[in-house]
């Protein structure tokens, strides 16, 4: 019989990306940066996976292929905003992946963000049903304003999220200033 694991796919999973706009989506990616499975982590994100098929993309390609597709476009019409999250046990992987991150982030017409997170932070964040970048601005809103919950944020897109959050900040930072 001919050697058949030469052919095999690299298949195990060195990292993940969250990828957070309202379709919320992770990708799981092997020592290649290549895409070995992804699902929606909300319905909005299930949704966007079925319509646009990135297993064996390498990251950057499949990173593309999401935010540029039709099935996308319902979600990121006024001002959208991506958060990227990054996780890997290996740092110079994560260091990779950000790159590229924030590279493509640079050059699409969408405002966004990339963070690195730890594997406890992705799971906490998933044990929420939300992406590390939703996770993320959602703690920080329920900080800045007690009355809204971890778990109202999970139904709020990320530019909702960043309006509440700046809103906030601006009126803090106008107390603050009265205080004189």
């Amino acid at each position: 019989a001919p050697e058949a694991s030469a052919t095999l796919p690299d298949l195990e999973t060195t990292a993940f990306v969250d990828i957070d706009i309202n379709p919320s989506v992770q990708l799981r990616l092997n020592s290649s940066d290549c895409v070995v499975g992804a699902e929606g982590i909300n319905d909005d994100g299930a949704s966007l996976l079925s319509s646009v098929p990135v297993d064996g993309l390498p990251y950057g390609q499949a990173l593309r292929a999401l935010t540029s597709s039709e099935a996308l476009a319902p979600y990121v019409d006024g001002d959208p905003f991506i958060a990227l999250s990054v996780s890997s046990e290996n740092q110079d992987q994560e260091r990779a992946l950000t790159n590229v991150s924030e590279t493509y982030l640079a050059s699409c017409p969408y405002r966004g963000s990339c963070n690195g997170f730890s594997q406890q932070f992705y799971d906490e964040a998933h044990s929420h049903g939300m992406g590390c970048g939703r996770y993320a601005a959602a703690i920080r809103l329920s900080e800045l304003d007690p009355s809204i919950s971890v778990d109202d944020c999970s139904g709020m897109t990320m530019r909702e999220l960043h309006d509440r959050i700046a809103h906030c900040e601006s009126a803090a930072g106008q107390d603050a200033g009265s205080a004189d």
